[in-house]
């Protein structure tokens, strides 16, 4: 099963709330720890500081006994107010031999100090360790007679860190406060974010019932994220227009093509079957329906061939060729063929592993496209060059040059320039002729194209 789906604003709000909440659970602790702290420490050292007044108060009274009243120490009967704690820490005064003389709590008065933990700490602040620790501050009673016996007050930890309510009300407020304000805050956020990708998901619906006119506005968008997302998702959708366009105008163009040498094929045999044709000609229509039968051969196989590519299932023959002798025998073909054609090749050998046939079928492309181009005598250069990573060959010509506006889309299947609207074909050549040089690890790309002529690139790695 599933797990459930939950919408973003919703999943990002609870997330970053719970996350909000465990770090103020965190802050809390820590808080409530370091208060707690504090308290403990301006305690004590409110605590040593009234030991030593009242060791000041003793020595200045009776410099060679302690006092039998407790009068002369009025700490001894204060409550705990001067700590701000609920009750009086323990405090006693004791001598030598651990006997408590003053205390203020009369009925330790005249009682052994049992813990010898008491008599044996150290002076100024110790802790006697257990369940409930308990803190120790003990000053000596100096006088000229040396000293007389010591102030000891005593208390618990955790009388010593508790604090007053109202400041833990305090905190809890303000934790509260945080709290509210966090998951407003968190909740708008999450809805600002969410509210781009929700509208990329609404266009993406609409393309799917296919509505490819969708386009989303990135003014509003301030996230570099958001506004790269959603100018994908513009390019995107206006790859899909331009590819619904090219499937309509293929379509249509793919009946064209084959509707014609189909008709023509049988207008001649239905002359042919209805004797309305000489016998001397009956010959001669037979060729003419061969031919356009051949045509319609030619382009099938085309779709064929490129199909056969663009799924990845073609079959290359490599083998070690030189370059320049296939293309020098090619080259003899079409200066024969094409008497305003001259062709220029590099002089030196280049021995490389490709596969004969797919490098012809390159070759021709290159030139066919170039010769169309070339309205008077002209010359076509192959210029080679090697470099580290890779075999390099420009092929150049004189010809008028790709329009500007159609360059970036030669190499799209089906795309047809307005120059080649009235020929015949699918505007597979450069698609394939590319998708071949890839075969054989190759890459055919176009450098440049002006009024001058074009530069078209192929390139083999090493």
């Amino acid at each position: 099963m599933s797990p459930r789906k939950w919408p973003m604003s919703r999943y990002w709000s609870l997330l970053f709330f719970a996350v909000l909440m465990i770090g103020l659970l965190i802050i809390g602790f820590v808080a409530s720890s370091w208060l707690k702290q504090n308290a403990l420490d301006d305690r004590l050292r409110l605590m040593d500081a009234l030991a030593v007044d009242a060791t000041e108060a003793i020595a200045h009274g009776n410099p060679n006994a302690i006092p039998q009243d407790m009068t002369t120490v009025p700490l001894l009967t204060q409550n705990g107010s001067f700590v701000a704690m609920k009750r009086t820490p323990t405090m006693y005064v004791m001598d030598h031999q651990g006997i408590i003389r003053l205390a203020n709590d009369r009925a330790l008065i005249g009682t052994y100090v049992a813990d010898d933990r008491i008599l044996q700490a150290p002076i100024g602040t110790a802790q006697l360790k257990g369940k409930d620790p308990v803190f120790i501050v003990k000053r000596p009673i100096e006088t000229a007679y040396g000293t007389i016996g010591y102030v000891v007050m005593l208390e618990k930890k955790s009388m010593l860190t508790a604090l007053e309510p109202s400041r833990y009300q305090q905190f809890l407020i303000f934790i509260i406060a945080l709290a509210v304000i966090g998951f407003i805050v968190i909740s708008l956020i999450s809805r600002r974010l969410t509210a781009p990708i929700a509208t990329v998901v609404e266009a993406s619906r609409a393309i799917e019932r296919g509505e490819y006119d969708q386009y989303l506005n990135t003014n509003s968008v301030k996230e570099l994220e958001l506004v790269e997302l959603m100018e994908s998702f513009n390019a995107m959708s206006n790859r899909l227009q331009q590819l619904e366009s090219v499937r309509t105008e293929l379509l249509a163009g793919v009946t064209h093509e084959l509707k014609t040498p189909l008709t023509s094929m049988t207008s001649l045999l239905q002359a042919l079957r209805d004797d309305v044709v000489p016998e001397e000609e009956r010959a001669e229509f037979v060729v003419y329906a061969l031919e356009e039968g051949e045509k319609m051969k030619r382009l099938v196989d085309d779709l064929v061939e490129f199909n056969t590519f663009a799924t990845g299932r073609v079959h290359v023959e490599l083998e070690v060729l030189d370059v320049r002798e296939v293309m020098e025998r090619l080259a003899h073909v079409y200066e024969a063929t094409y008497r305003n054609v001259t062709i220029e090749l590099w002089e030196t050998p280049v021995l490389l592993s490709v596969d004969r046939l797919r490098l012809e079928q390159i070759i021709k492309n290159l030139w066919n496209n170039s010769i169309r181009a070339m309205s008077e005598r002209g010359t076509l250069r192959v210029v080679y060059e090697e470099r580290n990573e890779a075999h390099r060959f420009d092929f150049i010509d004189e010809g008028k040059g790709i329009p500007i506006a159609e360059q970036p889309y030669i190499f799209e299947r089906f795309f047809r320039g307005q120059e080649k609207l009235g020929s015949r074909g699918f505007g597979l050549g450069l698609p394939l002729a590319q998708m071949m040089a890839h075969s054989m690890n190759g890459h055919l790309y176009l450098v440049q194209s002006d009024e001058r002529g074009t530069i078209f690139r192929l390139t083999f790695q090493k």
